[in-house]
């Protein structure tokens, strides 16, 4: 077959390298795309971690709002039963009083009460009858004890939950795990960051 004349043969398309072109995956341009990347990456994680803040915010909120409600009921609690141990003993008070003021009133607890204590003289039996009143007036009687240890008991839990810290709820605890994973994971994403701008930098010194 014939040689073509070198004019009249078919030209080789020369394809003209463009800056663009030679630099669509240079590492300046990898690293700029990745830089983009992490800029977005750290909107998002900032976006979640504020929201998280806001759920420990709710969280934190509710569990002092249960707190407060719970020490406000005790505290109602105790004042009931103080007023009800003062409304006790005042009433004990004033029955021994009265027996006190009007002893042995009729004949027959006069020698009901001789025959208890065997000796049915009248003044050995007011005497003994006094006494009687006046120890059981000074002794506690079964509802006096007992409004008394409900009050202590009472009074007890109010302090202990007093010093206690605030409970976590479930709420909060995951709240402020998620939080502490999302902070993690952002101060990684800004170190990886910090480190490809200084690669920029130096590629750019560089490359002027």
């Amino acid at each position: 077959m014939a040689r073509q004349h070198p004019r009249f043969a078919p030209r080789r398309r020369h394809q003209h390298v463009t800056p663009a072109s030679q630099g669509a995956s240079s590492p300046l341009r990898l690293l700029e795309a990745e830089l983009h990347r992490l800029t977005q990456r750290t909107r998002e994680l900032k976006a979640a971690l504020q929201q998280a803040h806001h759920r420990i915010q709710h969280a934190e909120q509710e569990a002092q709002a249960q707190r407060d409600a719970q020490l406000l009921a005790l505290r109602e609690t105790v004042h009931t039963l103080y007023e009800r141990l003062h409304t006790q003993i005042q009433q004990e008070h004033a029955f021994w009083q009265s027996r006190l003021r009007r002893p042995l009133a009729s004949t027959w607890l006069a020698f009901f009460f001789g025959s208890i204590i065997g000796d049915h003289r009248t003044e050995t039996v007011i005497h003994a009858y006094r006494e009687r009143c006046l120890r059981q007036q000074n002794t506690p009687s079964a509802a006096v004890r007992e409004l008394t240890r409900k009050l202590h008991q009472t009074e007890r839990l109010l302090h202990r939950i007093q010093q206690q810290p605030l409970q976590e709820s479930k709420q909060l605890r995951q709240a402020r795990s998620e939080a502490f994973e999302l902070t993690r994971h952002l101060n990684a994403v800004e170190r990886q960051m910090q480190t490809i701008r200084l690669k920029l930098v130096e590629l750019r010194i560089r490359q002027s």
